[in-house]
């Protein structure tokens, strides 16, 4: 039986070229190790700007993961329960309050793939988890924690 990849969404708030680049890096992984990983980004599949509302249930069905430096979607509680209730992985990227480049953006999510692998693989449905600071371990972002 052949098995159908994880799906992760790359949020609107990252470049598309992120998602294109990791897709192509790990499409290449994906023949070596057991578990098979899709890579896209929202803007592709959705359009940009397209409402959470809109796409968090389809991502949800595909029992999606999505990244994203979006904290709103964990602290305000319509977006949290939205997520939860359609049952989509969350992982949270941290942004420095100055903002970063292109580049910074994607050196960080290469040094963050394997343990975001780690990630998706070890968790099916929902979970929530954050980086608070480039280069820390990421932690389960509960309720209380905000």
């Amino acid at each position: 039986m052949v098995q159908k990849p994880r799906r992760v969404f790359l949020d609107e708030n990252m470049p598309h070229q992120i998602a294109h680049s990791l897709h192509v890096i790990q499409s290449h992984l994906n023949n070596k190790e057991n578990y098979k990983i899709d890579i896209t980004s929202i803007v592709d599949i959705f359009g940009k700007g397209a409402l959470d509302e809109k796409w968090i249930p389809i991502v949800g069905k595909e029992n999606g993961v999505v990244i994203t430096f979006d904290q709103r979607i964990q602290r305000d509680r319509h977006q949290r329960e939205l997520y939860k209730n359609c049952g989509v992985g969350m992982v949270f990227l941290h942004m420095p309050k100055s903002g970063m480049g292109f580049w910074k953006q994607f050196t960080n999510m290469v040094d963050c793939w394997p343990e975001i692998k780690q990630i998706i693989t070890d968790n099916t449905g929902v979970f929530a988890v954050r980086q608070r600071g480039i280069g820390n371990k990421f932690e389960i972002w509960s309720r209380e924690d905000q």
